[in-house]
């Protein structure tokens, strides 16, 4: 299943252990684009460079990855846990989480994330959300 794509740079801008995810920020730039922020929640286990020119996020439940990326963890799926493949100009690599969301917003040059635990909030919206039961 297709989730997103952008032709944007990102990098990996948090990842932290528990339930904080892995979130990918890209900044707006001198043409006032918007910043974008990817979040994989909870994000268990990643395959990724720091720097993604240009993202594509399919969400898989069969093929060779699905089959490698078990014997790279060392153990199966939990049944909560959903695949990622995360492909960029460079390489492709994976994402093994709970759901994958999409924000974006003014850039405004913050640090923080768009991600707060709340809703987006006006000037903030949201882009995608998986919100799916995993396999």
């Amino acid at each position: 299943m297709h989730v997103f794509a952008s032709s944007r740079t990102f990098e990996v801008w948090q990842w932290g252990p528990g339930h904080t995810g892995l979130l990918l920020r890209s900044w707006g730039g001198a043409n006032d684009e918007s910043r974008i922020e990817v979040l994989f929640k909870p994000a268990d286990f990643v395959c990724l460079p720091n720097r993604l020119t240009g993202v594509d996020i399919a969400m898989v439940t069969d093929g060779d990855v699905w089959t490698t990326v078990p014997r790279v963890v060392g153990r199966d799926l939990k049944q909560w846990e959903n695949l990622f493949v995360v492909t960029s100009e460079e390489m492709s690599g994976w994402v093994v989480g709970g759901s994958a969301n999409g924000r974006t917003g003014p850039e405004s040059g913050s640090r923080e994330p768009m991600f707060d635990g709340w809703e987006a909030r006006d000037p903030i919206r949201d882009l995608f959300t998986t919100n799916t039961t995993p396999h």
